[in-house]
């Protein structure tokens, strides 16, 4: 008897052997084996799908000249990009990639605006950028790739 044991992406098939006068004593010995794989498997999902909180910007928070803080940071999707600032004198927009590269503030655009702003990142690149005039042309100003846990 076969069994496929999937684990890390890797497919292993495994042979298990049944002698005759046991096929009670090895079914439970192959039920056993297989709650112990998927008990495994969840386990190590559980502690892959685990998000983590980026303070955008590191002590400097969210202002002017934090255009490459996200460069070679491993985000994920779900992390939590935390924008702290001044309320009041900045603010946080999603945007798309266009209104990105032309600091454009589309009237729909979620904004957010508590100077402790906490956005989930979805996976894909994620475009954000600061709405007050001139802010966004100084360089208020991220992208991140959310990448799949």
């Amino acid at each position: 008897m076969f069994v496929v044991v999937e684990r890390d992406m890797l497919t292993i098939p495994v042979q298990l052997r049944m002698a005759q006068g046991s096929s009670c004593c090895s079914r439970k010995i192959l039920v056993l084996f297989l709650c112990i794989m998927v008990f495994a498997r969840e386990r190590g999902t559980a502690v892959a799908e685990c998000s983590r909180e980026w303070p955008v910007g590191d002590n400097a928070g969210w202002s002017f000249g934090v255009l490459g803080w996200p460069n070679y940071k491993p985000f994920k999707t779900g992390d939590v990009l935390l924008f702290e600032y001044t309320k009041g004198a900045h603010n946080v927009v999603q945007v798309n990639a266009e209104q990105y590269s032309l600091c454009k503030v589309p009237a729909n655009a979620p904004v957010w605006n508590s100077g402790n702003d906490r956005v989930t990142l979805a996976r894909g690149v994620s475009f954000y950028i600061s709405g007050f005039p001139g802010d966004c042309e100084k360089g208020m100003k991220i992208a991140v790739t959310g990448r799949e846990p």
